[in-house]
């Protein structure tokens, strides 16, 4: 479920058709406040010098006022930690002054009182928390840190009580999947909107194709389903089931190799200045520094205009009940045409419980 999905994207979808970049994401920093195994970005300062260097807030806050003044109505201020910069705010600020509608992705391990208190003089539309579990045992297993969760549960009961939106993402691994319930019932019982999923995409940012952290195949494509039947119910799942459908989230009219809104009304700026489709494919870049940003998304909305589908997935019975997209295929095979065996594997034990509810349901 996406709680701004109607509006949202109708309106991004809508943008696609006449190429304007309404839906941005700044990655301001790779630093972070955790260690997640599964990160795909995460940098020690040591380890960004020789890649490059993060942008000031005066860069941020001008390349924002230009892709405003292209048609940016949305974005997303994302890291690495993104409070971690001791100028968050005044970027916040500007935001705020040009009438952009911002969201935070965040860990919530360093909003304090203190912190909650100056959002509500720059108030994000929402901030997502990425809950990594429900104890402190899976935090210090798969982040580093036991005290995190303590920490990231008193954010979210500081940002609510300020009446500041809060929703939930999770990603379930070998170290947490055991609390996919316990999770679930955290986001309800503080009536949060949660946004799971088992599917975890290869770290290729971190400059090489790597194995992914992740849950076997057949066992997330399993989860994934649990997790929507819990989330959604069993009349949803019928319906899903019946018309074949994975998501709705993600996809545009399309047959090209890049069938989503990456690259046609979404972009997506790197810490060290780079502009991507989306924050998964780093193959497709451009240099708003180097070309302005007007000269940069012209880039990119012509290359995903013309790279090639994937023959075998467009083929395929599974293709409506599989997430495999250009960037998917690209950081598990390094090569955006080619399927990827264990998003075969993830969709096809994914169709199989629903088959399962379909043939029970029957009965």
């Amino acid at each position: 479920m996406r709680e701004d999905y109607p509006l949202k994207q109708t309106l991004c979808r809508r943008a696609a058709h006449k190429n304007v970049p309404v839906n941005g994401a700044f990655e301001l920093t790779p630093r972070c406040s955790l260690n997640c195994k599964m990160c795909y970005i995460r940098m020690t300062p040591e380890q960004m010098r020789p890649i490059g260097r993060e942008r000031s807030a005066e860069e941020w806050i001008a390349l924002a006022r230009e892709a405003r003044d292209m048609g940016m109505t949305f974005l997303l201020l994302t890291g690495g930690e993104p409070f971690l910069r001791k100028d968050i705010f005044p970027i916040l600020e500007a935001l705020n002054k040009m009438g952009i509608i911002v969201d935070i992705n965040s860990n919530g391990t360093l909003i304090d009182e203190a912190v909650a208190d100056r959002l509500l003089s720059c108030p994000p539309s929402k901030i997502n928390i990425t809950l990594y579990g429900a104890s402190r045992e899976s935090y210090g297993r798969l982040c580093g840190d036991p005290s995190a969760f303590d920490r990231v549960v008193r954010a979210i009961q500081l940002l609510k009580e300020r009446n500041i939106l809060v929703c939930l993402n999770t990603t379930l691994t070998p170290e947490n999947a055991h609390e996919m319930e316990d999770i679930l019932a955290f986001a309800k019982n503080n009536d949060l909107v949660l946004r799971p999923t088992s599917y975890i995409i290869p770290p290729s940012r971190r400059g090489s194709i790597e194995k992914a952290y992740r849950l076997p195949p057949k066992e997330a494509g399993q989860l994934t389903y649990r997790i929507q039947l819990l989330n959604q119910g069993a009349e949803a799942m019928l319906l899903r089931a019946e018309n074949q459908l994975l998501t709705e989230d993600c996809y545009y009219e399309s047959s090209q190799g890049i069938s989503c809104l990456a690259g046609r009304s979404q972009f997506w700026i790197t810490w060290d200045g780079k502009m991507l489709p989306c924050g998964m494919l780093p193959g497709i870049s451009a240099s708003p520094e180097e070309l302005g940003f007007a000269e940069a998304w012209r880039v990119i909305n012509d290359t995903v205009r013309n790279i090639p589908g994937c023959k075998e997935c467009n083929g395929c019975n599974l293709r409506s009940l599989c997430p495999s997209c250009a960037a998917s295929r690209y950081c598990e095979n390094g090569d955006m045409t080619k399927r990827c065996d264990y998003l075969c594997q993830f969709s096809e034990a994914y169709r199989d419980e629903l088959a399962k509810l379909a043939e029970a349901h029957r009965s």
